[in-house]
């Protein structure tokens, strides 16, 4: 079988022309069903204040019962807040739920960096971790990050919270820095 055949030529650019318009509506469709999701959360803010129950005792339960994370259900509501109309987007129609939410959606946050990387970027301004352990967690219950930087020779231990992975890391630093 050649694939120099011009039936064969025309079979793959039409199947790759399928896939791609897949994926395309695939990632307009998410974006989509989200916008509708925080629109849908949005329409109940004043029954939600009535009830007494806070926006995040919503959300985890919300969440919770609809097999998402809290954190998803959050962005849902980002994204109808900051873009009520979709088409108000910069990029348009052609863009993933990812890149809205990194670019349009984290007040700039770093949330694609491990801890340690982040503690390296901080370590290349005057620190020296050598000898210490990074542990990292997040606090659900008070939606905060806690860093220990702990010596593993007996020098003690800095901690710190902040409201995101790169927050909490930076004040760790930040600590270590004014023990030193």
């Amino acid at each position: 079988m050649s694939q120099d055949a011009d039936w064969y030529k025309s079979l793959v650019e039409d199947c790759d022309c399928l896939v791609t318009e897949g994926i395309f509506n695939h990632h307009l469709t998410l974006i989509v069903t989200y916008h509708h999701v925080g629109r849908r959360i949005a329409l109940d803010k004043e029954s939600i204040k009535e009830s007494g129950w806070s926006m995040n005792e919503v959300v985890q339960h919300v969440a919770k019962d609809i097999n998402r994370s809290p954190r998803m259900v959050r962005y849902a509501i980002k994204l109808f807040d900051r873009f009520p109309d979709l088409s108000l987007l910069p990029e348009g129609k052609n863009v993933t739920m990812r890149k809205v939410i990194n670019e349009y959606l984290t007040d700039g946050e770093k949330k694609d960096q491990s801890p340690s990387k982040i503690l390296h970027e901080f370590s290349k301004l005057d620190g020296d971790f050598e000898g210490y352990d990074l542990d990292i967690r997040l606090n659900k219950d008070k939606e905060e990050w806690t860093c220990i930087l702990n010596s593993r020779v007996g020098k003690g231990f800095v901690s710190a919270v902040g409201k995101n992975m790169y927050g909490a890391v930076k004040n760790c630093y930040l600590e270590y820095e004014q023990k030193k």
